[in-house]
């Protein structure tokens, strides 16, 4: 039981540590839709309604008290760009 309890207590600081980075991070979302070129209304206007959900989400505390951003990336409608993009966010943005 003694080493249990030495072990927890080695152990807190870094847990509590981790529990706060965790809380003050922001919650990343990426989003790909066509904003240049044919369909870029369409494109625009999902972009306008991801804006608006985070930002009322955001009012109201976020998720579980992390704030949202959110990283838009344009595909042009070019399936290769789609690709570019998801890249973008998913290996230099981490999102």
């Amino acid at each position: 039981m003694q080493k249990l309890l030495s072990l927890v207590l080695a152990l807190l600081p870094l847990i509590l540590h981790t529990a706060v980075f965790a809380e003050s991070q922001e919650l990343k979302l990426g989003s790909i839709s066509i904003l240049q070129g044919e369909g870029a209304s369409w494109g625009t206007a999902a972009k306008n309604g991801v804006t608006m959900a985070a930002d009322a989400l955001n009012s109201q505390g976020g998720v579980l008290g992390r704030k949202v951003a959110v990283e838009f990336q344009d595909d042009q409608g070019d399936p290769k760009k789609t690709i570019s993009a998801f890249r973008q966010l998913t290996d230099v943005s981490h999102v």
